[in-house]
Formats: structure tokens, sequence, C-alpha cells
């Protein structure tokens, strides 16, 4: 409800919807207006463009753990290759395997929750701005 509080909120959390929503936040109040279809016109864009960025965060995180996971499975193939005990090789295989199922889901869930946020939050945003809820400090 207080959108002060929500902004400042915002810049504490990198890489989720926090951050789309803080730069809706920030374009939100340099419209300086009330009127309604200018800010959904001055909110959406803003949101979107740090959507991509949000987007772009994840998917480096999921190269470079893709990278990992390719490491552990060419070592276990290497430690099988020389008819070495493979049991450590084995388990910190499924290790990796099980942190990549993780981060999968959490990238997922993280794009899910970038749609809903714009489905739910930023019209709410919208309205608080138009029924004058946001104040600038000087």
């Amino acid at each position: 409800m207080n959108v002060n509080q929500a902004e400042m909120m915002c810049r504490a959390a990198k890489g989720t919807f926090y951050e789309a929503i803080g730069e809706a936040i920030k374009i939100g109040a340099l419209a300086q207006t009330t009127d309604l279809k200018i800010i959904q016109a001055s909110t959406k864009p803003g949101y979107d463009a740090a959507c991509m960025s949000v987007k772009t965060h994840w998917r480096t995180l999921y190269g470079r753990g893709k990278k990992g996971v390719m490491a552990v499975a060419g070592g276990l193939a290497l430690a099988i290759a020389i008819k070495a005990m493979p049991a450590v090789h084995i388990i910190i295989a499924i290790l990796a395997a099980a942190g990549a199922i993780w981060f999968m889901v959490a990238k997922t869930e993280n794009e899910r929750s970038l749609v809903r946020a714009k489905a739910e939050l930023l019209p709410e945003l919208d309205r608080a701005f138009a029924e004058g809820r946001y104040y600038r400090a000087s």
C-alpha cells in the first residue's frame, strides 16, 4: 500500500521481480502526473526493460551452471574410462544434477513471478501514483 516503502524494498532484491517493480516506480515518479493513462504508458515499458535485465541475469547464471554440470559429467566419464573407483565421482555427479534441477525450478519460478507481478502489481502501482499515494522526498 505504501509506494515509498516498496521502493526501498525493491533496491535490496536484485535479480527478482522486485528489481523490475523498482524501475517502474522510478519511472512512474518521473512522470509527475496523476493521469492514469500517462502513468501506465510510462511504467509498463520501464517494467518490461527491467524484466529483460533480470532474465539476462538468470540466463547468465544458468549458462555457468550448465558448464559446471558438464565438467562434472566429463570428470565422471574420465573416472570410468581409467577404471578408477568412481563412487565419489558418481556422488558428486548426483549432487550436481540435483543442483541443476533446483536451479531450473528456481529460474522457472522467477520468470513466472515476473509475469504475475506485471499482471497483479503493476496495475496497483499505477493506481497508487494516480491516487497520489507516492510522495517524492526532496
